[in-house]
């Protein structure tokens, strides 16, 4: 064994083609030419970065699980994970594409054989299926980023959703006491408005205020729960409902058909 020999470490592609070369098994390696021995080194480098670029992938099938998971909740740290794994994913490219140019460039040159020729191809198909699977995974972080921007775009619209009904539901008071509000006297100084008047004007006032509270939320009501019911879409409550005009031409449509019939 090399590894207390060298200083390249445990991990050392350069341990390992040494190991390999000096077992029991590495005959082979070593009754061949520099190119045999050349192309063990290289399948060696890329055999090493197929298992990488697997771990990427069950990476981003792990995060896109816990941004489906966590729709409702917000996501940052999935997010600055997505951000480092594209960035990784680009320097990853950015070093296994001169690779393909080496093998290549070796594959034309007279002194590699045949022999040597076959397996390498093998080679440069796996590193072609790598960046591939890099590539891939690069546009899958963009879909999933766009994912939660989708997300986030639901949960914003469903808060403003809610903050307009809850705004909406204050107007009527807000009207009644701008309408009471209007201290309007003649010249004498007494209230014009009989309702100021009443000993019972804060009755008056308040049971206005429910009632036209009561008939928003009712209205709103109606309106959320036809929207929440597709298949009665026909069904669906429209303004143009209340004109004589919708009605008198869904008349004339009924009789014509009845005619044609």
């Amino acid at each position: 064994k090399y590894e207390e020999e060298c200083d390249f470490g445990d991990e050392s592609i350069v341990v390992d083609i040494l190991n390999k070369i000096a077992s029991p098994h590495g005959s082979a390696v070593r009754s061949g030419k520099s190119d045999w021995v050349f192309y063990h080194i290289l399948d060696m480098i890329v055999d090493r970065y197929i298992p990488v670029v697997t771990i990427y992938t069950l990476l981003l099938e792990w995060i896109q699980d816990d941004l489906h998971a966590k729709a409702d909740s917000t996501c940052y740290a999935d997010i600055r994970s997505l951000v480092i794994i594209k960035k990784d994913l680009l320097i990853l490219r950015g070093v296994i594409r001169p690779i393909v140019s080496i093998v290549r460039h070796v594959m034309a040159h007279p002194n590699f054989s045949k022999h040597t020729k076959t397996f390498t191809r093998d080679i440069e198909d796996n590193l072609n299926m790598i960046l591939e699977n890099i590539q891939n995974n690069s546009d899958w972080c963009d879909s999933l980023t766009e994912q939660y921007r989708y997300y986030r775009d639901e949960r914003m619209n469903t808060t403003l959703s809610t903050l307009t009904i809850m705004t909406g539901m204050f107007i009527p008071g807000q009207f009644m006491t701008g309408v009471f509000g209007m201290n309007f006297s003649n010249d004498e100084g007494i209230m014009t408005d009989p309702t100021l008047r009443n000993p019972n004007g804060i009755t008056i006032f308040w049971s206005l205020v429910v009632i036209c509270t009561a008939i928003a939320l009712i209205f709103v009501l109606f309106l959320r729960y036809h929207r929440s019911n597709p298949e009665k879409a026909e069904r669906r409550f429209h303004f143009k409902h209340l004109s004589p005009i919708y009605w008198w031409q869904k008349k004339i449509s009924k009789n014509n058909s009845q005619k044609t019939n």
